[in-house]
């Protein structure tokens, strides 16, 4: 069931725009049909992040018609032989390297006249003299058939007024920005209970609203006492909100800490989407803070003690599409420690520079697992080769002498070529020849070692001389996005064969 999700907070400044244009993002690379609506008619902006050409083909947001010229025509519609579609107040907004779109609805053409009609729209006479309230459950259930997620950014301050649609009769969801400080707090927490308040008094069929709080711009580096005290204080005053979807098996405060948005100075300049700038799995960035979220809206607020158990099941079951044709590909990294050491950590550079390029070349994410000591190598492992066949999964040995001494190597170099059989591929091993090893260049002597007579056969990045150029140099660029060329072109293969 498709749902209506308004992003309130009390008080602006506090990011509440750029979460709705991120969950946005990523709910649409999920597979879900979204449409994103600018309704802080006083002060739009949302279109603001989808006007840089590197993530979407959008131009002159600003120029189009908008939330406001569509309320304002059913106030004319008497005068109209056609009554107006909300359809053609849409822009189209395609994401950069993927097949995914967002229809966004801006809130109208920013010009002088803009801000007059702003201040001069009279709800109550819409409401009371224009049929607006059934205009505006028209447009619900419309939406409601149309897209899975409608995301509303809302007004701040008080929503008696214009503002007071999109928090009261229009959502399934409010979801609740509240800052470190008692202004953003008590004012937060005021206005979604009064808005829950008036929802009772509608004359339209309607479940109890559900209230998300979110506390935002909590800075990690700030002291852990200072984030814990006003992780309290915001508890204390939005516990209540909890209690209409949030089962008595989770912790309120270990939701409220899983789901904190945190301050980020970079993205404190401009508009940015930071689900497509940097990686979305390092913990403290915004952009796994992001995932969280939308991985709560999509999941539709149910089984939230998995986000606490198994945050990755949680995610992953967020998806709508296909899994095994839209899983999220990555890769193991099997290599010697010490020759990473020897190395000075070339290999672990290695590592992130192919993540990097493969993000380039292919618009998504590539995480390249690369310490077996790590817990998620062991959770990603049985997750995804143990206990599936999964055919968005590589593994990228690093081929020196030491390489086939070592059991964890030859181990899972065995475990890859079994899965490939059991798949039918010859593209999932993609092996970087780092070292020369004199028996891979001995016909002969291959078949002493059956897994040496095996990566022979292979296309190999070569890297014996590379390893001694800057990652900096031409050729070792050109190398990098040949291999993650390959690794584009196997997942694309995954896709044709479904």
């Amino acid at each position: 069931m498709s749902q209506i999700v308004t992003y309130y907070s009390f008080r602006g400044g506090v990011g509440r725009s750029m979460a709705l244009a991120n969950t946005a993002v990523l709910l649409a690379r999920w597979g879900y049909k979204v449409l994103a609506i600018d309704w802080d008619l006083e002060a739009p902006g949302l279109g603001n992040y989808f006007q840089d050409e590197k993530y979407a083909d959008l131009q002159q947001v600003s120029d189009h018609r908008g939330i406001v010229d569509l309320l304002y025509s059913i106030s004319d519609i008497q005068n109209k032989s056609k009554k107006p579609s909300w359809r053609d107040y849409v822009v189209s907004v395609k994401l950069q390297d993927t097949e995914q779109t967002i229809d966004l609805l801006p809130p109208g053409q920013i010009n002088s006249e803009y801000f007059k009609k702003v201040r001069n729209f009279d709800v109550h006479e819409f409401y009371l003299n224009r049929g607006g309230g059934y205009f505006i459950e028209a447009l619900r259930g419309e939406w409601k058939s149309v897209y899975d997620f409608v995301l509303i950014d809302s007004r701040t301050g008080i929503t008696d007024d214009i503002g007071g649609i999109c928090t009261i009769q229009l959502p399934d969801i409010l979801v609740l920005f509240i800052p470190p400080n008692e202004q953003g707090i008590s004012g937060s927490v005021r206005m979604a209970k009064q808005a829950s308040v008036a929802r009772q008094d509608l004359p339209f069929d309607r479940p109890k609203l559900l209230t998300v709080p979110i506390a935002t711009r909590f800075d990690f580096d700030n002291g852990s006492q200072q984030s814990k005290y006003w992780l309290t204080q915001c508890l204390e005053k939005a516990a209540g909100f909890y209690t209409d979807w949030l089962p008595a098996a989770m912790n309120q405060m270990d939701l409220l800490e899983i789901t904190k948005l945190p301050y980020k100075a970079h993205y404190s300049f401009g508009e940015k989407l930071a689900v497509m700038e940097e990686s979305t799995l390092d913990p403290s960035s915004l952009g796994y803070a992001y995932v969280t979220l939308a991985a709560l809206i999509a999941n539709k607020l149910e089984n939230v003690v998995e986000l606490r158990e198994s945050r990755d099941n949680y995610v992953r079951a967020a998806f709508k599409l296909d899994r095994k044709r839209h899983q999220l590909p990555l890769a193991f990294m099997s290599y010697v420690r010490l020759d990473d050491e020897y190395e000075n950590g070339q290999l672990t550079e290695f590592r992130k520079r192919l993540s990097a390029e493969v993000h380039l070349q292919t618009g998504r994410e590539f995480p390249i697992f690369q310490d077996r000591d790590d817990i998620q190598w062991g959770q990603k492992w049985q997750e995804r080769i143990e206990k599936s066949l999964d055919e968005v999964t590589f593994l990228i040995p690093i081929i020196t002498p030491t390489f086939f001494n070592s059991s964890n190597c030859r181990r899972e170099l065995e475990y890859f070529i079994q899965r490939e059989k059991k798949l039918r591929r010859n593209d999932l091993i993609l092996p970087v020849y780092y070292v020369d090893y004199p028996l891979l260049n001995d016909e002969e002597k291959q078949g002493a070692d059956i897994l040496a007579q095996e990566i022979a056969t292979r296309q190999l990045a070569d890297w014996r001389r590379l390893r001694f150029e800057p990652y900096t140099s031409p050729q070792v660029r050109k190398t990098l996005a040949d291999l993650a060329v390959q690794i584009r072109d196997a997942l694309e293969r995954v896709t044709q064969t479904k």
